[in-house]
C-alpha cells in the first residue's frame, strides 16, 4: 500500500467536499438574496461542483477517469444489474412520473450524479485500485469500502438542514451501500456514464416518490443492495488483475 498517495486521497476527499459543501451554502445564499429561482441554485451550485472536481483532479489527483468502454456493452453484468434496478423502480413506481415540479428533481438528481460519480468513482475509487500493488482480492474490497465510506460519511451533511439524526444516519448507510455497488459497476465495465444514469434514476426515484423500497432512510433499500453486493462481490473482483485505468 503506498501510504503517501492514501494520504493525499484523503486530502483531496477532505478539500473537494469542504468546498462542495461552501459552494452549495454559498448558492443558497445568493439566491435569497437576489430573489433567483430554485433551479437557478441548483444549476450554479452543480456547474460549480462539477467543475471544482475537474480542476483539482487535473492539477493535484492526475486521475483518468473512464467515461465508458465499449467492453461494458459485452458484459452481462450490467443487464443483470439493470433488471434488478428496475424492479427496484417498478416496485414503487409513481402514478406520474414526471409530476409539475419535477425539474428542480431532475437537475438536482443529474447534478448530484455527475458530481458524486466523478469525485467519488472516477477520481478516489479508482485512485485507491491504482495505489495497491497486484490488486488483490482484499485489496481491491478495501478500496471498494473505503470510497464507499467517504460517499456515505459527505451524506452527513444533510444535518446542516436536518436535526434528526437517525435518518441522516440512515442515509449516510444507504448512501454507503449504493456507493458499494456503484464502485462494482464501475471496477465491472469502467463505464462513468452508466454509474451515472444509475445514480440519476435511484435519486429521482426517492426524490419524487419516496415509498418504502426508494426511501433515502429505508432499511429495506439498504439490505437489497447489501445483498446484492454480496452476490456480485466474488464475481466481479476475481476477474481484475491488470492495473486499473
Amino acid at each position: 500500500m503506498n501510504y503517501k498517495r492514501l494520504s493525499i486521497i484523503i486530502s483531496f476527499w477532505l478539500v473537494s467536499s469542504t468546498l462542495a459543501i461552501a459552494i452549495a451554502l454559498g448558492s443558497i445564499v445568493l439566491t435569497t438574496k437576489l430573489h433567483q429561482r430554485i433551479i437557478t441554485s441548483i444549476l450554479v451550485r452543480f456547474l460549480l461542483s462539477v467543475l471544482l472536481i475537474f480542476v483539482l483532479n487535473k492539477i493535484w489527483m492526475k486521475q483518468s477517469v473512464q467515461l465508458g468502454k465499449s467492453s461494458w456493452k459485452k458484459s452481462s453484468f450490467w443487464i443483470t444489474f439493470s433488471v434488478l434496478v428496475m424492479y427496484i423502480i417498478i416496485q414503487s413506481f409513481p402514478s406520474n412520473i414526471l409530476p409539475s415540479n419535477a425539474y428542480p428533481y431532475i437537475l438536482m438528481s443529474l447534478g448530484a450524479a455527475i458530481f458524486e460519480e466523478y469525485q467519488f468513482r472516477g477520481v478516489i475509487l479508482a485512485s485507491l485500485m491504482n495505489s495497491f500493488r497486484g490488486n488483490t482480492y482484499t485489496k481491491q474490497l478495501f478500496a471498494i469500502f473505503l470510497s464507499s465510506f467517504f460517499f456515505g460519511m459527505n451524506h452527513f451533511t444533510l444535518l446542516i438542514g436536518n436535526n434528526d439524526l437517525m435518518k441522516v444516519a440512515w442515509n449516510a448507510l444507504s448512501a454507503m451501500s449504493v456507493g458499494i455497488l456503484l464502485a462494482l459497476i464501475y471496477l465491472k465495465t469502467e463505464s462513468l456514464v452508466l454509474t451515472i444514469i444509475i445514480h440519476f434514476l435511484l435519486d429521482y426515484f426517492s426524490f419524487i416518490n419516496p415509498g418504502d423500497i426508494l426511501n433515502l432512510y429505508s432499511p429495506t433499500r439498504i439490505s437489497i443492495f447489501l445483498l446484492a453486493e454480496v452476490i456480485f462481490i466474488p464475481l466481479i473482483l476475481k476477474e481484475r488483475k491488470r492495473k486499473f485505468a
